[in-house]
């Protein structure tokens, strides 16, 4: 009975659902429209009811506003009536006192350190060269302020070598100096003396002592300058060798036939002998002695250069190698037996 029930149940769901399968649709395009409706429907009803909350808010609002109550308070709230404070009768006010003008302390801006160059202090009185060496050390400057400082030396030597004369010629008409000749007659052979001195110490040494003579005959100076070396020459009868330059220093030179001493004049030993000697002006006189096999080498004259010079050269080279003594030289000084 069952079982006949169950398939009967079964024809009818299969004959149910082929009739619904059957059964024609609605379109695509009403069925969308009817699923719009519904949620226009849905959505205008979520309007209605915010608009509803918002005025039921509103009106309690504008009701707390009336009546002055506020359901925070409760209904037994109690607020103390608003007491108005007296106003105290204004006092009069004190006239305020004009204030002072503040006097404004201007600060000193610290002074930005300016650096600036060394400045080497020198005397206004300064020569030029050498005021220009000291301010400006360069090695230009230097080799002008040593070039000035040779004929500074120079100079000099004349000034003590004429003060010397004259006060031993005429020593004893202006003051004595104890030591020296008081009287004119004895400065005279005071001179005399000293000259002697000289020509002995200086023949003494003759075997160790040469000159070297740089000359070009197309020189002034140097034609010049042969006279006074001929009369050093007779006077001390030293050994003396030439070397012919041209005038610019660069070349060789004719050799003068009117010296009574050799003379070279070959390119090659010539070079050597400028550059050895670091000769740079003519006429020059050079002097070698001879101290324990090594020659030394001193200039006796650069330029014009006087017999009484070249000697006083030549008596300081000998001191200053120890072959002579300071006080050799001073005829008053001599002790016997030294």
């Amino acid at each position: 009975m069952f079982g006949q029930d169950i398939e009967k149940y079964k024809q009818q769901a299969k004959q149910t659902l082929h009739e619904w399968a059957i059964q024609p649709r609605p379109p695509l395009k009403m069925r969308l429209c009817k699923v719009f409706k519904q949620m226009l429907l849905i959505i205008l009803g979520t309007f209605i009811l915010i608009l509803i909350l918002f005025l039921a808010k509103v009106k309690v609002a504008k009701a707390e506003a009336i009546h002055g109550d506020k359901p925070v308070r409760g209904w037994f709230w109690y607020e103390d009536p608003v007491v108005e404070e007296k106003k105290k009768p204004e006092q009069p006010k004190e006239p305020e006192k004009q204030k002072e003008p503040e006097k404004t302390v201007k600060k000193e801006e610290p002074k930005e350190n300016i650096k600036k160059d060394f400045d080497f202090p020198v005397i206004a009185d300064a020569p030029p060269v050498l005021r220009k060496f000291l301010k400006e050390p360069t090695e230009e400057n230097a080799q002008e302020y040593l070039a000035w400082q040779y004929q500074y030396f120079q100079h000099l030597k004349k000034i003590g070598y004429n003060l010397r004369n004259a006060y031993l010629r005429y020593g004893g008409q202006l003051y004595p100096i104890s030591g020296y000749p008081e009287s004119a007659l004895a400065s005279i052979y005071f001179l005399k003396d000293r000259d002697n001195l000289i020509a002995k110490h200086i023949a003494s040494a003759r075997d160790k002592i040469g000159l070297i003579y740089f000359y070009s005959t197309d020189c002034a100076t140097c034609q010049g300058q042969k006279p006074l070396l001929l009369n050093f020459l007779q006077k001390h009868s030293l050994s003396v060798r030439g070397v012919a330059i041209s005038r610019e220093m660069s070349i060789s030179g004719e050799i003068d036939a009117s010296l009574p001493f050799l003379s070279v004049n070959d390119p090659v030993m010539v070079q050597r002998l400028v550059q050895r000697y670091n000769v740079t002006t003519i006429p020059t006189i050079l002097a070698v002695i001879d101290v324990n096999g090594q020659p030394k080498i001193q200039a006796l004259g650069v330029g014009l250069t006087s017999v009484d010079l070249m000697e006083s050269q030549i008596i300081n080279f000998m001191i200053q190698e120890g072959f002579i003594k300071e006080k050799d030289l001073n005829p008053n000084f001599l002790i016997e037996g030294n």
